[in-house]
């Protein structure tokens, strides 16, 4: 059989999307660890990954899986609101948070403030947040509603969960799309992802930096904090950006 290649990899998903997302990195972070010349079997339904390419059925790996580049995730949902057997529906948040070759992937958050009444506080997008070891920015749209990533919903779906509030469903992709390609172009460049992560200000004079995760400045401006900035003053959406590891966000 032939060989899966692969370049810079990066999981995106919405709502349990998001879930799977990072459960399928945990998935191929593992991977990465067999010896070369392992058999690897790949789910018998296509994966679809950042690009939307589908990995073939039952591929066998000759050389190592790379561990996943970057994870995103669009308003996630671990789960819902009626219990659910751990065993049978394993949770992305214990992933997250106990997966120890996750602690080095970075992870972008876009949550939807405005989503929970499709989606358990305890599960939702501040909680994948509050899970993240590692390098984690979460991106707050505060008016939009939890299925505005999507292209439509119907009537249905409106009338469960909230829609948004002066804020297009095409406005809410664009503006994610933006950030996603930011994000991935960032990465896969190689750049510091915790020293660039949001649209941080820079200090004031004579004041002092607060410091997050790994020893960077939270305070930091560069490149990738003003471009996440553009992207989302250009949308015209009000937002909240917090990096891991710093105690103050940012509002626009």
């Amino acid at each position: 059989m032939g060989t899966l290649a692969i370049g810079p990899l990066f999981l995106a998903g919405h709502s349990r999307g998001g879930k799977l997302s990072v459960l399928a990195a945990a998935a191929f972070s593992a991977a990465s660890t067999i010896p070369a010349g392992s058999p690897i079997w790949l789910p018998a339904e296509p994966v679809a990954v950042a690009t939307g390419t589908d990995f073939q059925q039952q591929q066998e790996q000759e050389q190592q899986l790379s561990f996943v580049s970057g994870i995103i995730l669009l308003d996630p949902a671990d789960g819902s609101f009626e219990p659910q057997d751990p065993n049978q529906y394993p949770s992305a948040l214990a992933a997250l948070q106990n997966h120890p070759s996750l602690a080095d992937v970075p992870v972008l958050i876009v949550g939807a403030r405005r989503g929970g009444d499709c989606v358990p506080r305890a599960k939702n997008y501040e909680a994948f947040f509050k899970a993240c070891r590692g390098q984690c920015t979460r991106v707050t749209l505060q008016d939009a509603g939890h299925l505005q990533f999507l292209d439509q919903s119907d009537s249905l779906q409106q009338s469960i969960c909230a829609v948004g509030r002066g804020l297009s469903n095409s406005r809410v992709a664009a503006v994610s799309g933006r950030l996603a390609a930011a994000f991935i172009h960032k990465v896969a460049g190689g750049g510091p992802v915790m020293a660039t992560a949001g649209p941080l200000p820079p200090a004031e004079s004579g004041g002092s930096s607060k410091t997050g995760r790994r020893g960077v400045s939270c305070s930091s401006s560069n490149a990738l904090e003003r471009l996440y900035e553009e992207q989302l003053r250009e949308a015209g959406v009000r937002y909240e950006v917090q990096v891991s590891g710093c105690s103050e966000g940012v509002k626009g």
